[in-house]
């Protein structure tokens, strides 16, 4: 493993520059835009709803993550890539209130959701919330989904991409993915990016997710995450 630990790292993806950033986000400066996935908001409240007693302030966590994302990359445009909420059960007063409220404090930002597969609870998110809202979006040679192929797919697997233009440089998340570092009682499991040369799939964003276990191949490569920090394994 490479043990040289930075806030981002910076890859040429279709041509472009593309930074990987230690706190999950990608920044695309072509495009002064931040990708960022799998917000998952109001999981806890569903949780809670299922008899679950599960802790609250994993929402307020996120978005103010998000919110020091969004300053510290200094970007216009935030792409919110799916699964922005958990489910139905997700979407109380106090959550709509709250997002609306964190919304109006970036009002010189434009936000974008490509729905995921849990936003399909959601018939429509409310104006408040002050966001397009898509099933895909394309910048220049990248597509914006929210489901690549399968991250454990090879370079010719059998993953579907949710995408119609197999020809763009393709950008999402959905799968969570973690990898391990570490050996033995030192071992442990941490979100990361994986990419290849068709696509970066982001980790899920902010506190309280599960993760898809990542199995190296000579396809792609993995960028574990940590406490702000970022590096290949």
């Amino acid at each position: 493993m490479n043990a040289t630990l930075t806030s981002e790292i910076s890859l040429t993806c279709a041509q472009q520059p593309a930074i990987l950033r230690g706190d999950g986000t990608v920044f695309l400066p072509a495009f002064d835009s931040l990708l960022v996935a799998d917000l998952h908001l109001g999981k806890a409240a569903s949780f809670r709803a299922g008899g679950v007693p599960v802790p609250e302030g994993a929402d307020e966590a996120t978005l103010q993550m998000l919110s020091a994302s969004i300053h510290d990359s200094g970007a216009d445009h935030v792409f919110l890539l799916g699964d922005l909420v958990h489910n139905a059960d997700s979407m109380t007063d106090s959550l709509i209130a709250k997002f609306a409220a964190w919304r109006s404090s970036h009002l010189s930002k434009k936000f974008t959701l490509i729905r995921g597969n849990h936003d399909r609870y959601v018939s429509a998110f409310p104006d408040s919330w002050q966001m397009d809202d898509l099933t895909s979006s394309t910048l220049g040679p990248f597509q914006l989904v929210h489901e690549v192929p399968a991250v454990s797919s090879s370079r010719t697997g059998n993953g579907q991409s949710s995408g119609d233009n197999d020809a763009l440089f393709q950008f999402g998340g959905h799968w969570h993915p973690v990898v391990s570092v570490g050996r033995g009682a030192d071992r442990m499991r941490l979100p990361c990016f994986v990419v290849s040369d068709r696509h970066v799939t982001l980790p899920a964003f902010g506190p309280f997710k599960g993760g898809m276990q990542q199995e190296r191949n000579r396809s792609i490569t993995c960028y574990a995450i940590c406490e702000g920090k970022i590096w290949s394994t």
